[in-house]
């Protein structure tokens, strides 16, 4: 039997996903390691090798794929059995390779991910760095809208506030003393 196969009694068989064989002739194959995958279960030659997860990501014994890193875990190194958690004051995202600083102004790293604190703006979708920085919304502490998860921030459109930083009022309202979008006078 060629590479990626064994032998068996009823001839030729496909080493199964999460295994492989590396000789022709192999009577049986074997299970990827930890930190190794084979994923050869829509070929009919088998896996003549197993391949090392990317950093980032981690695998179990005989996997047929790898599994990314979860918020607060890393595996700085490809082929790793497991991810590990960052230290106390730092954070990491998803498939994450190093773990970060906390931001200084505006984020609490907690369970190793930086969340925003409340009241605190971010352009949404920017990736959150140990030099990211949040900014104080401009107006009152209704203006913005903290996301569930923590990780971005809206303007209160019901209150009248849009724009950087919830800084300004949507047409037909304006700012008054005490920061807050009211009707524009008749």
């Amino acid at each position: 039997c060629p590479k990626g196969k064994y032998t068996a009694s009823n001839g030729c068989n496909v080493c199964a996903a999460g295994e492989h064989s590396t000789a022709a002739g192999a009577a049986w194959c074997t299970a990827c390691g930890e930190g190794k995958y084979a994923n050869n279960m829509t070929s009919n030659e088998g896996a003549t090798d197993c391949i090392d997860c990317d950093a980032g990501f981690y695998s179990e014994l005989k996997s047929v794929d790898c599994t990314i890193c979860d918020i607060g875990k890393i595996s700085k190194e490809a082929g790793s059995p497991y991810c590990s958690s960052c230290t106390p004051g730092t954070f990491s995202f998803f498939n994450a390779t190093k773990c970060s600083k906390c931001p200084v102004q505006g984020f609490d790293c907690i369970d190793n991910t930086a969340k925003l604190q409340l009241y605190y703006w971010i352009t949404n979708n920017i990736p959150i760095t140990d030099q990211t920085v949040a900014y104080k919304c401009v107006n009152s502490n209704n203006a913005c809208i903290l996301s569930h998860d923590k990780y971005s921030v809206s303007c209160n459109t019901d209150k009248g506030y849009s724009g950087i930083l919830c800084g300004e009022c949507i047409n037909g309202l304006y700012v008054r003393s005490g920061n807050q979008c009211v009707q524009c006078p008749a």
